[in-house]
C-alpha cells in the first residue's frame, strides 16, 4: 500500500493535469477491484465434500495428494471485503477432506468470487475457499452459541 501511495504521489507531480487524472483514475480502479475480490469473515463450515467429476492429474509413477471440494459455509461476521450471501458454496483445493472435529473448529475464512462463468461451471461455485484457520489471538470472531 505505501508503494501505492508513493506512486499516487509521484503521478500528481506530472506536468499535465489530464495525464494526472486519467492515471490516478485507472490506479483507483485497479485498487478498488484488487481489494474488492476477496472477502474474510467469521462463519462456520457446515459440510464439505469431495467434488468427484473433477480428475486431477497425476503422473505414472508419482505419488498425489488433493483434489476439489465443496465447502457450505455458514457467514456470520464479515471482517474485509464485499458483502456475500449469509451462506454460500465455496470450492477449495486440499490435500484431504479434514475430520469433522477440526472442521468445526474453523472460524476464519477467506473466499473470493469466481469471475469465469466456466470455472464457476466446472466447479459448481460461485467462490473459492482461499484460506481457511482456528480463530488466532487476539480472537476476531469470539465464540459462537454453538461452541458451548
Amino acid at each position: 500500500m505505501r508503494n501505492l501511495l508513493l506512486l499516487s504521489f509521484r503521478i500528481l507531480m506530472l506536468p499535465k493535469l489530464k495525464s494526472k487524472l486519467s492515471i490516478l483514475l485507472l490506479l483507483s480502479v485497479c485498487i478498488g477491484n484488487a481489494e474488492a475480490l476477496e472477502t474474510k469473515f467469521c462463519g462456520r463450515s457446515l459440510k464439505q465434500k469431495s467434488i468427484e467429476k473433477i480428475h486431477v492429474p497425476c503422473p505414472k509413477d508419482s505419488v498425489c495428494f488433493g483434489g476439489w471440494s465443496h465447502w457450505e459455509i455458514q457467514i456470520d461476521r464479515i471482517l474485509e471485503g464485499d458483502e456475500v450471501p449469509s451462506r454460500v458454496i465455496a470450492a477449495a483445493f486440499q490435500s484431504a477432506n479434514y475430520t469433522p472435529v477440526y472442521e468445526a473448529s474453523l472460524r476464519l475464512f477467506t473466499i473470493e468470487r469466481i469471475e469465469d462463468a466456466e470455472k464457476r461451471k466446472l466447479l459448481g461455485a460461485e467462490f473459492l475457499l482461499i484460506r481457511w484457520s482456528k480463530d488466532s489471538v487476539p480472537q476476531s470472531c469470539g465464540k459462537f452459541a454453538s461452541d458451548g
